[in-house]
């Protein structure tokens, strides 16, 4: 009875014994890319650690202004004024009334809403973000409408 034994695969080019059959070029290949990989080896070895450390600070969030309103009647909203500056986030949430169906409009200075941006359906709420950029510009940053509350 005999037993044969069968030797794991070679898993580096170095534990290859043989390279008969492996085509010349692609030796080639191989080969330049181990000494590659050895030299850049030796020179990541040689780079001594770093002692200096840099600290970086993370921009600050903005500062967000929540503006809550239960809408009892279709109702125009106006500009905050000077109230908020420029670079803040306003947050508007309104809600319908159990009655519903409030049409929500905007000052010229809101820019990408409409009244179709508020959602109609009663004791739903619809949330809008804008950035105020300047005295005359609050630019949409998202909405979301008949949210369940």
């Amino acid at each position: 009875m005999s037993t044969t034994t069968t030797s794991p695969a070679p898993t580096t080019l170095r534990h290859v014994s043989d390279l008969r059959g492996i085509p010349p070029n692609i030796v080639r290949e191989l080969e330049f890319l181990r000494s590659f990989c050895y030299k850049l080896l030796d020179r990541i070895n040689a780079i001594p650690p770093s002692v200096t450390t840099t600290t970086t600070t993370a921009a600050s969030a903005p500062s967000i202004t929540v503006i809550s309103r239960l809408l009892t009647a279709s109702t125009t909203i106006s500009d905050p004024g000077g109230d908020i500056a420029a670079g803040v986030e306003i947050e508007y949430q309104l809600t319908q009334d159990s009655t519903g169906g409030r049409v929500v409009s905007w000052s010229s200075t809101f820019k990408g809403v409409d009244a179709l941006t508020v959602g109609r359906t009663a004791g739903r709420m619809s949330v809008i973000r804008f950035r105020k950029l300047t005295s005359t510009r609050i630019v949409r940053l998202f909405a979301v409408s008949d949210i369940i509350i």
